[in-house]
This record gives structure tokens, C-alpha cells and sequence, in this order.
């Protein structure tokens, strides 16, 4: 089946003589390669790097060590420089780092559906859709046990403490540090926490 394939060439003679080749042999293959580049004229292109060439040619007889505060420099300026453009209408991606070491986490109440003691939530949100039918983040709760009904698709990953979830199929699960969970929409049970978890939801 012919696929379209993207090719994001360096800014380098090297790596975008080695894509032509490839995209040509993905041709002959029936895919349909194209090139992603900063928008720039043929001839303006040709002249720019006719230029950057000729400025550098006095540096081509010198060793590789010799090159680096000259040609090497620029070449990574270059290739920084094709990065920033090509990211800059990319939409930020929201994150979260060392989540175990927050000390500022938002209070979200206690469980309503507690049988035994008062599990108590926090965390930190790091995305919400706009209709609140999507939603991860930070996730942390006490020790408690009480009923869970899961009204959404809920995919759970364990950083620290131990919870044990009982499906009221009779099936049981325990989740600990390093496993990851996944909780269909309506999935029923009773969650029991045994020591404060604190998860990636």
C-alpha cells in the first residue's frame, strides 16, 4: 500500500543528499516522499548555500578539532535555528516533572462513597478537556476503604504506596509501585487504600 513519507532533512549537505537518494528510491516504490523545510525560494536557498560554502571553504583543510569554533559551530547554529522555525507554531505540550517532590498540591476533597476511615484526595491537574470528558494528571489519596464506580475510561500508574481494587465480579487486583492499571468506563468494586498512593492518572 504506497504510504506518504515526510522527510525532515539537517541542515547539512550530508544528511539531505542521503534523503534525496532515499526519497527517490521510495518513489520508485510507489510512496510519495516530500520534503519539510523552511519556506524559502529555490534561488534564495541555492545563494544561501552557495555562501555558506564559500565562507567556509578556507576551513575544509583543517582538522576535525580545528573545525569546531568555525564550521562545526555554524552548522549547529544552523540546524538550531531549522529546529526553532519548525517548532514555533506547535502547540505546548502541558507537563509535569518530579511529581513525588511537590509540595503544592490542590485539595479535592474526601472519597463520598467511604465504607472504612476518610480517604482524603490532592494532586495536581495537568490536563482537562473542554467538556471534562478527558483528564490526567497527579493523583494522590490516604489510607481508606470505600465503593468506586469508574464513570470514564481511567488508565492508572502507580509511582508509590499500595491499593488493592475488588471487582464486584469477585476479582481482585493490587496495585503497587511500577504497575500500571487500566479501569474500563463502569467498572465497579470496592477500592481499599492501604498506604497513601500517589499516582499518574
Amino acid at each position: 500500500m504506497p504510504k506518504t513519507i515526510a522527510f525532515f532533512p539537517e541542515a547539512a549537505f550530508g544528511p539531505v543528499l542521503n534523503s534525496v537518494d532515499i526519497a527517490h528510491a521510495m518513489a520508485a516504490r510507489g510512496h510519495k516522499p516530500f520534503f519539510l523545510s523552511a519556506p524559502m525560494p529555490p534561488e534564495q536557498m541555492a545563494k544561501f548555500r552557495e555562501a555558506f560554502i564559500n565562507g567556509h571553504i578556507q576551513n575544509f583543510t583543517k582538522s576535525s578539532y580545528e573545525q569546531i569554533d568555525n564550521y562545526a559551530k555554524d552548522c549547529w547554529a544552523a540546524i538550531v535555528s531549522s529546529v526553532k522555525w519548525a517548532q514555533k507554531d506547535l502547540p505546548g505540550a502541558p507537563y509535569l516533572r518530579d511529581p513525588l517532590v511537590l509540595s503544592e498540591l490542590t485539595y479535592w476533597g474526601t472519597i463520598p462513597s467511604m465504607i472504612e476511615e476518610e480517604s482524603r484526595i490532592s494532586g495536581k491537574l495537568i490536563h482537562k478537556g473542554p467538556q471534562g470528558e478527558t483528564e490526567c494528571g497527579f493523583w494522590v489519596c490516604i489510607s481508606g476503604k470505600w465503593e468506586c464506580h469508574v464513570t470514564l475510561d481511567e488508565f492508572c500508574h502507580s509511582l508509590e504506596g499500595r491499593a488493592t481494587y475488588g471487582h464486584e465480579s469477585g476479582k481482585v487486583m493490587t496495585i503497587s509501585p511500577d504497575m500500571a492499571a487500566f479501569f474500563p468506563q463502569d467498572w465497579k468494586g470496592v477500592c481499599t487504600v492501604h498506604e497513601t498512593v500517589k499516582n499518574f492518572i
